[in-house]
C-alpha cells in the first residue's frame, strides 16, 4: 500500500517492489471523512471554544479537561464511523 508521496509514483520504485513479488496498491487521496483523528480534534476544539481559555494557564487546564471528556465509546464510534471495524474473535 503506497500513499500519495510523489516518489511512490516513480517507475523505478514500482518495478523494484514488483520484483519482490509484491502487488502495488495506491491509497486514495486523503479524506478527513476517513480519519478518526479529525473527529477527535473536532470534539476537543468544540470543548475548548466553549471554555474560552485565554491564558496559557487556563488553556492548559481546559485542554486537560477536554482530553478527559474523550471516552472509549467516542473512540470506538469514530473508528466505526470512518469504516474501520474490528473483531476480537
Amino acid at each position: 500500500m503506497l500513499d500519495n508521496v510523489r516518489c511512490h509514483y516513480s517507475a523505478r520504485a514500482v518495478s523494484l517492489l514488483k520484483a519482490t513479488g509484491a502487488r502495488v496498491e495506491y491509497l486514495p487521496a486523503y479524506s478527513p471523512d476517513f480519519d478518526p483523528l479529525e473527529e477527535c480534534i473536532a470534539k476537543l476544539k468544540a470543548i475548548l471554544r466553549t471554555l474560552k481559555a485565554r491564558t496559557q494557564r487556563t488553556l492548559s487546564a481546559a485542554l486537560k479537561y477536554a482530553l478527559a471528556q474523550v471516552t472509549t465509546e467516542d473512540i470506538r464510534g469514530w473508528f466505526q464511523h470512518c469504516g474501520y471495524t474490528y473483531s476480537l474473535n
